[in-house]
């Protein structure tokens, strides 16, 4: 898709307002990204207690 200029535009067909912890689950489904992204993830958005126990259960509803 471009814009009106013929720039490249980026739609990203997975974009919602949900639950964080489901996008970092993804994140980690296929060996996760380098610890930066989540140090950098997690200084921003605090990681909730127990994120480890619910990991699975949102990979799950994901798929």
């Amino acid at each position: 898709m471009t814009d009106e200029k013929g720039d490249p535009l980026l739609i990203d067909p997975a974009v919602y307002v949900g639950c964080n912890e489901a996008d970092i689950a993804m994140t980690e489904l296929f060996g996760g990204f380098d610890r930066r992204f989540y140090e950098s993830y997690f200084s921003v958005i605090d990681q909730v207690p127990g994120y480890r126990d619910r990991r699975d259960l949102h990979r799950f509803c994901q798929q």
